[in-house]
């Protein structure tokens, strides 16, 4: 169940640290839960206000959609206060950790994980790896962000990416790929991108409530489907960011993951755990940092349930890009994108797609 839950953060690829996982162990019996979550588990910048529905004394439950009232425990308050421009603030805040905005240790970090490298393909020169990242600076920091900028783990992590793009045959899918059953896939399963935010970064919808996964399978096999996932997190990384940094006229290195749990079930993630638990391993290891905001609309009461306990041992760099916005999103949702930029399907204005906005690709990569 926990990587069914953390597949929801495709791209935020820190690992949990041992102290996480440790508490983790320790809080197995947590699930599933027999009560409220302790309001002691869960601090003020994991809150939202739509998640919380005040209970008496120091306990609260989480509940998307619902609205705090009437709550005498100045904690929760204090916690709902404190979330209420969340969204806006991290919107706003600098983006840390990228050429140009390195602190000293960062940087040689940086200069570290180069070294590193060299050295490496110098002792192994057959080893899988596109020696033009050795001068690309954004690329590099990508990974180095996935591991709080240590030198050692980043080029670990970059060098298994790296031999698993040579064993997937990334390169030649990218070239040469070619996905027919798209329009039916996205009858029962929707991912797609529809222009950017406000911030110049593409936004990328995920209607996750697949309702019919035995008729999906029916259309395109669990091979394709992840094949055609890595195709295009590749064309992001390839062509969207590019493009989008170009009209922005400043770096886009990540995109605006608005996931839509609407119809979601605990059965849906029981039927797609092997599908899922690929994608997870490849936004983790191999696609890192790609996600700067992950904003979660329509969650039904059973994942907030997972979500309660789930956060005890998501790392904390993770769990600091998920807003959960209920079924009231739309207010939130334009704090950060203009209506016009968000599809039809999500209240948003958009006149430039004639045959659906899940099927346009709108942005400024065309």
């Amino acid at each position: 169940m926990r990587v069914l839950v953390l597949w929801f953060v495709i791209g935020t690829s820190t690992a949990p640290s041992s102290r996480h996982q440790r508490r983790a162990a320790s809080e197995a019996s947590y699930w599933p839960p027999s009560g409220p979550l302790p309001w002691s588990r869960i601090t003020a910048e994991h809150i939202q206000p739509s998640m919380i529905r005040a209970q008496p004394g120091s306990e609260c439950t989480v509940l998307a959609g619902d609205h705090a009232a009437n709550m005498p425990d100045t904690t929760i308050k204090g916690a709902i206060a404190a979330s209420k421009s969340s969204v806006r603030q991290s919107t706003e805040l600098p983006m840390p950790g990228r050429p140009g905005h390195l602190t000293d240790d960062q940087a040689k970090g940086l200069a570290e994980l180069k070294k590193l490298l060299s050295e490496h393909l110098s002792a192994h020169p057959t080893t899988p790896f596109r020696r033009e990242l050795l001068t690309d600076d954004g690329y590099l920091c990508r990974y180095l962000r996935a591991r709080s900028f240590e030198a050692h783990k980043s080029k670990d992590l970059l060098l298994k990416s790296e031999a698993w793009r040579k064993d997937f045959k990334l390169d030649e899918l990218y070239s040469t790929w070619n996905f027919p059953e798209q329009r039916q896939v996205k009858k029962h399963w929707s991912v797609y991108f529809h222009s950017t935010d406000r911030f110049g970064r593409p936004i990328c919808v995920n209607h996750a409530g697949v309702k019919d996964y035995k008729a999906l399978c029916k259309i395109v096999s669990p091979e394709r489907l992840i094949q055609n996932f890595a195709v295009e997190v590749e064309t992001t990384i390839k062509r969207r960011y590019p493009s989008c940094t170009k009209a922005k006229g400043s770096l886009v290195d990540c995109s605006l993951l608005i996931l839509d749990l609407k119809d979601i079930s605990l059965s849906q993630f029981y039927s797609m755990r092997s599908v899922i638990h690929t994608l997870l391993t490849f936004s983790q290891d191999v696609f890192p940092e790609t996600s700067g905001r992950i904003m979660v609309i329509n969650a039904p009461t059973a994942f907030t349930y997972i979500w309660s306990w789930a956060q005890s041992y998501l790392a904390q760099r993770t769990i600091s890009k998920i807003s959960f916005l209920g079924h009231d999103y739309l207010p939130k949702l334009l704090e950060i994108a203009d209506r016009d930029a968000l599809p039809r399907q999500l209240g948003g204005t958009c006149r430039q797609c004639p045959e659906g906005c899940e099927h346009s690709d709108l942005g400024p990569w065309h």
